[in-house]
């Protein structure tokens, strides 16, 4: 009897751990999509796109850490990509990464007027880019997943190769060949490929989640996110990035960028307690990371365009703190206008599954 209360307890104890990890990491992908609409606030409202604006230093880790937690999310232990499971999840998929930002895709760019080939042509598909880019990465990585198997490649050697395409892909190797294949950038603004360098934080995110007790372990030992800490300050404070090799440049931000995720990691994590009481702040943060997609698809459309023509002091003037005090009020209540749209449209369960993938 002694012997079974134990292993209940031990039972129970890997339950409120897991539920803690669940739920600090909600709270982190909502803190994730408050970064990507303040950034487009900052610089879609107040034009803030210059060093002395805190938007410059956002930047360098933003959509790593977007890409990071979408990998971290993605992997499943032990899921074996076959045939049944590939066209399992791509049903499940295609709607909420192709289909549905395309509908809305399609309303954004009627409302501003702007020509659908115009978007479709531009790497940044009128800002819609990120799913039709996530959906992009989930192909390359079942294709590499598919190519071991048939290969019969370890599982530490899976790991090695996709992080060397990451690190190709960061660095624009294969989209130079193919530029200099003839293939014309409009080819491939249409087809996502230019926009291929943030795999290498989705195979981190999968990698990390694949070894999770040995990264956090890591995390534990403090030495690991110490050493980020001062990388990350000395880089920002001692480099010089303008009058040096593109490829150093690009090693300079991807160092940057490792060192942003893992120090906004570890913040989550030594405070995933907090994330796991009921409070504002916690149940804030978790249901925004909850309804990432369906921010992501609405607030474009809440987003006041030229408004530093109306108040010019934010576009004459760099006070970085006003900036981010005024660009802050802003996004939060863009995301509130985008959660009372994503309510609304959720009241019906068919718009809630096609739209945002919820379950039926």
């Amino acid at each position: 009897m002694r012997e079974k209360n134990k292993c209940t307890a031990q039972h129970s104890t890997a339950q409120h751990s897991t539920a803690q990890r669940i739920e600090y990491l909600d709270a982190l992908r909502g803190f994730t999509m408050i970064l990507v609409v303040l950034t487009h606030v900052s610089i879609i409202v107040f034009n803030a796109e210059n060093e002395a604006t805190f938007h410059f230093y956002l930047k360098q880790f933003r959509m790593p850490l977007f890409f990071f937690v979408s990998g971290f999310v993605f992997y499943k232990e032990n899921f074996k990509w076959d045939i049944s499971n590939i066209i399992t999840f791509l049903k499940k998929k295609v709607p909420v990464q192709i289909i549905s930002p395309f509908i809305f895709l399609l309303c954004y760019i009627y409302i501003k007027e702007i020509p659908l080939a115009n978007a479709l042509t531009d790497y940044s598909k009128a800002g819609y880019w990120f799913t039709f880019t996530l959906f992009s990465y989930f192909i390359i990585y079942i294709l590499a997943q598919k190519i071991f198997d048939l290969l019969n490649i370890d599982t530490k050697y899976r790991v090695i190769f996709l992080i060397l395409v990451g690190i190709s892909l960061y660095y624009n190797f294969p989209i130079n060949l193919l530029f200099r294949a003839g293939i014309p950038s409009t080819i491939l603004n249409i087809l996502g490929l230019t926009r291929l360098q943030f795999f290498i934080f989705f195979v981190c995110g999968a990698c990390v989640k694949k070894y999770f007790k040995q990264f956090e372990y890591a995390l534990d030992n403090t030495l690991l996110t110490a050493i980020a800490v001062a990388t990350y300050f000395i880089v920002n404070i001692f480099a010089n990035t303008s009058n040096i090799n593109h490829h150093i440049q690009n090693s300079i931000s991807l160092l940057l960028a490792i060192c942003g995720i893992i120090i906004i990691f570890s913040l989550f994590r030594k405070h995933q307690s907090t994330f796991s009481q009921n409070n504002r702040i916690s149940n804030t943060l978790k249901f925004i990371g909850k309804r990432t997609l369906d921010i992501y698809l609405i607030h474009y459309f809440f987003i006041p365009f030229g408004l530093h023509e109306v108040f010019p002091f934010f576009a004459n003037n760099n006070v970085p703190v006003i900036e981010f005090i005024a660009s802050l009020l802003v996004t939060a209540i863009v995301i509130a206008a985008s959660l009372a749209i994503s309510s609304v449209l959720r009241i019906n369960n068919t718009l809630a599954h096609y739209l945002f993938g919820a379950n039926k």
